[in-house]
């Protein structure tokens, strides 16, 4: 009974730590947090597609497509594209949550058709012409019938219409992939 008043304080003492750590954890919880993973669609594509302009194939970063957007071909005329050089293809998530297709016989789009953001990457091909794009292509699609030749496959008429069409120099595809 000598130390009670001594014991109150201590315990006091803490309680007073104790708040003062969590509020420190809760300052500096935001700074080690890992960063969010989706970049912006536009971007991720545009720097792939700047990166392969010689020719090849890579896979973009993952990236968000949101709600109802719209990417078309003419998005990447400040890297140096034309309109009628890329051709977008739906892949993995072609007739539910995006949509390609052609407007004319100048620009290929997809649209997101999602209510809630999407994750993606996109697997971009490019190649010096559109024929040696379509013969590329043609090669892939006898692959082993996985989900991106079958996409392919289906935008093979689009390159046809776009690159070939209107001589385009470099021609790339570019297909929604989920991983």
């Amino acid at each position: 009974m000598v130390n009670q008043k001594g014991q109150a304080f201590s315990v006091f003492e803490l309680m007073i730590a104790a708040i003062v750590a969590i509020a420190i954890l809760f300052v500096l919880l935001p700074l080690v947090a890992p960063p969010e993973i989706g970049g912006n669609a536009t971007t991720e594509i545009g720097t792939t597609l700047t990166d392969k302009e010689g020719g090849g194939f890579a896979r973009t970063q993952e990236f968000t497509l949101t709600p109802n957007e719209l990417i078309s071909s003419s998005n990447f005329d400040e890297q140096g594209f034309d309109a009628t050089q890329i051709v977008f293809h739906g892949g993995e998530f072609e007739g539910g949550k995006v949509t390609s297709g052609l407007q004319g016989d100048i620009i290929s789009y997809i649209q997101s058709d999602s209510k809630t953001p999407t994750k993606a990457k996109a697997m971009v091909y490019c190649s010096a012409t559109g024929a040696s794009l379509l013969n590329e292509v043609g090669l892939i699609v006898e692959g082993d019938g996985d989900d991106i030749s079958t996409a392919l496959g289906k935008v093979k008429a689009d390159i046809t219409t776009l690159c070939v069409g209107n001589n385009a120099q470099p021609c790339c595809a570019v297909v929604l992939v989920r991983r």
